[in-house]
């Protein structure tokens, strides 16, 4: 009979007998609320204290230890199960299975000891199923560069590199400032060295342990370095602690580099002299051979032949915005539209332009067509914002600040191959059917477009001048996406402002004449105060 149902029936016999003076069972209150536990199934089980593993554990690299849980369950004899939990000193002992010793080995292991022990003592061949239950809890010391050292109790589940985040407020010290090469993990009589830079760049789990009970992780700053850069992926680039009298080939051993690196062209800069540098082209045939020293500079050359994508960014009207990369030689302006996933309804795709960063003020970039380059030269609507409320209002503003980092190239030709540069905005502009007058006009507004339709036909739709204006300097401004483009000639286009501004003889009297005007009262009424004074 399975020995808690027993202790359950004799439990309610107990507590169910009848209470009198002479023949009383005086029970204590522990054992009485222990034995209704029993009955109720309450009853805490120590094995309950740890925790519970899952399918991430990684039977073949936990090592079990004091703490760790298992359930034995005997196929056919249901009554028969157990519950053991591993002493601190690696041994199991049970009433009825007797004393197991597993010491410190894996989980894996361990499963197959115990099992085999428990079908050795029956009597029949029964199928005997182990498994943890409940993971131990580990005691671990932290030490180094970490921000708050100290003692830490943790899951065995747990590894090093979550002992390390742990002592650190959650979150792992720069690799630029550890030393990862060499984290030390001293347990009794035993050190090992662990390399975590592996663990990040292979995913290597041999070098991101298991935490075992009375483990103690010294994690050190770096006192030896070299500076590793080029074709390499994260989390390697830039400073990095080497291992004394490992070699290139070692330290190329746990780096990721790109498609692009060459491996016959590594560069390595070592120090000669406080002043001075050689370099060295190193192949990777010769870097087992070729010893690091710390401070050493070592560069990931790329291949030259290595097709290079371009990033370019589509805005606008199109179905989805955003950076694509491409081949920009191979690639046309259609192309990279249809990438966004086409233009939608509302664009106006003949308006399309290429904003380009100017990579030199006067300089206009080689095979480009002149008669399509358009310069911001040098000046943005201070009220851009407005715009889309009130381009003709926005646009008329005289005060315009410089802003001379920019290139607009027309999309003339949709189909074009060679108009692409890495970094190049595509916008495509909304319809917009108006032609906006602004300025010193006597209506100002938007009107519709007309092809062919010259500045001074639209300022007639307007009212014609006022006697403010300058005719002779009206010009046109269009914006895409906030850049504002400025043309003195030619017929304006949808969405274009024609801006009239004032002429010189009102400038001259808005900025000089009328300050004067203002003053001379002023100064009158002090002259004749100071004269009623001197009466």
């Amino acid at each position: 009979m399975n020995i808690r149902i027993a202790l359950g029936w004799t439990a309610a016999l107990l507590l169910a007998m009848p209470s009198t003076r002479s023949h009383a069972l005086e029970i204590p209150a522990e054992m009485r609320q222990r034995l209704m536990n029993e009955v109720e199934g309450k009853a805490k089980d120590p094995i309950m204290e740890g925790e519970a593993p899952d399918n991430s554990i990684d039977p073949d690299a936990y090592i079990v230890g004091g703490g760790d849980g298992f359930r034995i369950s005997i196929v056919g004899l249901p009554s028969k199960e157990y519950f053991p939990v591993i002493d601190p000193n690696g041994n199991i002992y049970d009433g009825d299975l007797g004393f197991i010793s597993l010491g410190r080995v894996s989980l894996s292991k361990a499963l197959t000891i115990i099992q085999d022990r428990v079908r050795n003592s029956l009597r029949k061949n029964y199928q005997v199923y182990v498994a943890l239950k409940k993971a131990k809890r580990a005691n671990v010391n932290v030490t180094g560069a970490v921000s708050v050292a100290g003692t830490y109790q943790l899951p065995g589940t747990y590894r090093l590199l979550d002992a390390i985040r742990g002592a650190n407020n959650g979150t792992l010290p720069p690799i630029s400032k550890c030393d990862y090469r060499r984290v030390i993990v001293r347990n009794r009589d035993s050190v090992r060295t662990y390399d975590l830079l592996r663990f990040f760049s292979k995913q290597d789990l041999t070098q991101n342990p298991y935490l075992y009970p009375g483990d103690n992780v010294d994690l050190n700053p770096i006192d030896a370095m070299v500076y590793v850069s080029g074709e390499v992926l994260e989390p390697v680039d830039g400073w990095v602690s080497m291992v004394p009298g490992e070699s290139l080939a070692d330290l190329l051993g746990i780096l990721n580099l790109k498609q692009s690196a060459d491996s016959g062209a590594i560069l390595v800069q070592k120090a000669d002299s406080p002043s001075r540098r050689s370099i060295k082209r190193i192949s990777v045939r010769e870097a087992a051979g070729f010893a690091l020293h710390p401070n050493d500079l070592i560069t990931i050359g790329s291949r030259e032949d290595f097709p290079r994508p371009d990033t370019l960014h589509v805005t606008g009207e199109v179905k989805r915005p955003g950076t694509y990369p491409v081949l920009s030689a191979q690639a046309s302006l259609r192309d990279l539209i249809e990438l966004a996933g086409g233009a939608t309804e509302r664009a106006d795709i003949g308006r399309a332009v290429i904003i380009r960063h100017r990579r030199s003020e006067n300089v206009i970039p080689q095979n480009e067509d002149k008669d399509n380059l358009m310069n911001l030269r040098g000046k943005v609507s201070v009220a851009g914002g407005l715009r889309s409320v009130r381009p003709e209002m926005s646009s008329s503003i005289s005060d315009m600040q410089a802003l001379g980092d920019y290139t607009l190239v027309q999309a003339s030709d949709l189909d074009a191959k060679s108009d692409l540069q890495d970094g190049d905005e595509v916008f495509v502009p909304r319809q917009d059917p108006f032609v906006y007058v602004s300025g010193n006009v006597r209506r100002p507004g938007a009107y519709p477009y007309s092809k062919g339709l010259s500045m001074a036909d639209y300022v007639e739709k307007a009212g014609g001048y006022t006697d403010k204006a300058d005719a002779k300097n009206q010009f046109m401004v269009a914006s895409y996406n906030g850049i504002s483009q400025i043309r003195d000639s030619g017929d304006p286009g949808q969405g274009d402002v024609v801006v009239v501004p004032a002429g010189i003889e009102y400038k001259r009297f808005i900025n000089v004449v009328l300050p004067i005007l203002q003053i001379v009262p002023a100064v009158l009424s002090v002259l004749v105060t100071l004269i009623v004074l001197g009466k």
